[in-house]
């Protein structure tokens, strides 16, 4: 094997191997760049999910407060019925718009997320 030789396969292989580290170097930068990001959109991300969270909760609380309401507009006209009264308008209960606005109003914030 001629010097020559020898002295080119040096450097090809000098080379290839600067090569290789710069490139691992670059996917190291690249990964420490991501982890930094992710870490920044961590706190974002978690009060976005507390705030759906929040919303479900709402949700439920509306529909448990609908069922209650109902059931006791139903119990109200069973005993006006009983008491010989027939309008329940009379009854001091309140309106449905009250819960429609507030429905419109859980809708509207669960858009914004």
């Amino acid at each position: 094997m001629s010097a020559k030789s020898y002295k080119t396969r040096s450097q090809t292989s000098f080379s290839s191997t600067g090569s290789a580290a710069a490139k691992a170097r670059a996917r190291a930068e690249a990964a420490k760049t991501r982890l930094t990001f992710a870490q920044k959109e961590a706190g974002p991300k978690l009060e976005k999910a507390q705030i759906e969270a929040s919303i479900e909760l709402l949700q439920c609380e509306k529909e448990a407060a609908t069922a209650v309401t109902e059931a006791e507009v139903v119990e109200a006209a069973v005993q006006s019925q009983i008491d010989g009264q027939s309008d329940v308008h009379a009854l001091d209960l309140p309106s449905l718009e009250s819960s429609l606005q507030t429905e419109n109003y859980v809708m509207a914030q669960a858009k914004l997320l």
